[in-house]
């Protein structure tokens, strides 16, 4: 199975304007931002269980302008 691109910028296959990293979660600057500050973070490591979380989190608020991708 291929590697998602956050999973190979947080192996730093891919360059990236890094704002914040530690073992657990990295943050950088968007490519293409459509604000002034615009910074995208990821778990290293996505589980079942976070991921889960993280739907049912945007399902109980409604959130239309967030989203959640996961490859």
């Amino acid at each position: 199975m291929s590697k998602t691109l956050f999973e190979r910028i947080a192996a730093k296959e891919i360059p990236a304007n890094l704002v914040y990293e530690d073992e657990h979660v990295i943050a950088f600057r968007d490519l293409h931002p459509h604000a002034p500050t615009h910074i995208l973070s990821s778990c290293r490591a996505m589980s079942d269980q976070i991921v889960g979380y993280l739907r049912q989190c945007l399902d109980e608020n409604h959130r239309a302008d967030c989203a959640l991708v996961v490859s």
